[in-house]
């Protein structure tokens, strides 16, 4: 599932309701079409600028749908936001930080992002399968990585960096992060200042960039404790 916004910036394109990221993730999902029949590409869900009931009541439906051998990757795109009333009272949550999925508005008193918000401890109920959480957020200002699944499920969190090259600050080039994950070539050149390549070049770094993801997909693919949820042949 993919829940986000255009991250405050104005000018990043977007597609129907789709930003820029949104738009990464999702592709860098599908399969090659030439090796693997349609029904292998996974199932997946876009919420564009959604509220926190909407997220949750999302993932309950993807839940439900997901086989027995599945396994599910979340990805969330927001600001981070502080409710100050939940300072004195965090018997429910461990942090009186939460995100919000629509434009930050300044004007807005803390208490109305009440049921804006999501937790980290929201997501706890949905992690019956292995896994993979990603949120893109600049101004995370605490770890996502906190939330306890009770089910004995793997949870992998990545999370934004928290500083950027200055090349992506106020630009629509959308997040470095989601660059990384699409096109990690394009991505490593960019915050090393390369502009250009010559396609020769191209060719020879996306070369050793693939045999090196293909070596480390070997690893994962021999091994005894990797859950069957994550490999190809099974992933929904």
């Amino acid at each position: 599932m993919l829940s986000g916004q255009p991250r405050m910036l104005s000018g990043q394109p977007k597609m129907t309701e789709l930003s820029i990221d949104m738009f990464r993730i999702g592709t860098t999902l599908e399969r090659n079409p030439k090796s693997l029949p349609t029904s292998a590409n996974p199932v997946k869900q876009f919420l564009y600028k959604p509220t926190a009931e909407q997220v949750l009541c999302s993932l309950a439906e993807t839940c439900n749908d997901l086989s027995h051998h599945s396994a599910q990757l979340i990805y969330f795109s927001g600001c981070c936001i502080e409710y100050k009333e939940m300072a004195g009272n965090q018997e429910a949550y461990s942090s009186c930080y939460g995100l919000s999925f629509s434009h930050r508005d300044t004007t807005k008193k803390s208490s109305e992002y009440s049921r804006e918000l999501l937790h980290a401890e929201d997501l706890n109920p949905f992690l019956r399968y292995p896994t993979l959480l990603i949120i893109d957020c600049d101004d995370l200002n605490y770890d996502f990585s906190n939330v306890s699944p009770a089910f004995k499920q793997p949870v992998l969190t990545l999370i934004s960096p928290k500083c950027i090259p200055h090349a992506f600050k106020g630009n629509d080039l959308g997040s470095l992060l989601t660059m990384f994950l699409h096109c990690p070539l394009m991505a490593f050149s960019m915050i090393c200042g390369v502009q250009t390549l010559k396609e020769s070049q191209y060719r020879q770094g996306l070369k050793l960039l693939n045999n090196t993801l293909g070596e480390i997909f070997a690893v994962i693919n021999t091994s005894k404790t990797t859950h069957r949820g994550v490999l190809p042949d099974v992933l929904t």
